[in-house]
């Protein structure tokens, strides 16, 4: 399996009360892809559901764009969201953009982007303002 390849977005200290649902909103406008962020950092972050304050993270630069990739042998739906956005958890978002095919080698799929670059701009903007 390919490993994950990651930009970094931004590092992020973590202040009380923080919750990966609230940073993935923070940074995409969409509290359903935190898996992206926790699988990045699970050496710092010992328990995904209570964050302690004080802690540094990165947050990866998620791909705005669809891309499209020819099936092997060995890729399925888990394999590709681990390629892809560096998590598992997330396979779903190519399950769906494919109508649910079964995975065949030779053809090919597409990889739905995570976050808009438009949700990605009006995110930073509103970091900056609440700032």
């Amino acid at each position: 399996m390919t490993s994950y390849k990651f930009k970094i977005l931004d590092k992020y200290i973590t202040r009380t009360g923080d919750t990966l649902y609230r940073i993935s909103n923070m940074y995409f406008l969409q509290w359903s892809i935190w898996p992206a962020i926790y699988r990045i950092n699970e050496a710092v972050i010992t328990n995904q559901w209570d964050i302690e304050p004080g802690l540094e993270i990165v947050i990866p630069n998620l791909n705005t764009t669809k891309i499209l990739h020819k099936l092997v042998a060995g890729d399925d739906y888990f394999t590709l969201a681990h390629q892809y956005y560096g998590t598992m958890d997330l396979y779903y978002h190519i399950q769906k953009e494919n109508n649910h095919e079964i995975i065949t080698a030779g053809n090919t799929v597409t990889i739905p982007a995570l976050v808009s670059e438009r949700d990605m701009h009006k995110a930073k903007e509103l970091r900056h303002v609440c700032a």
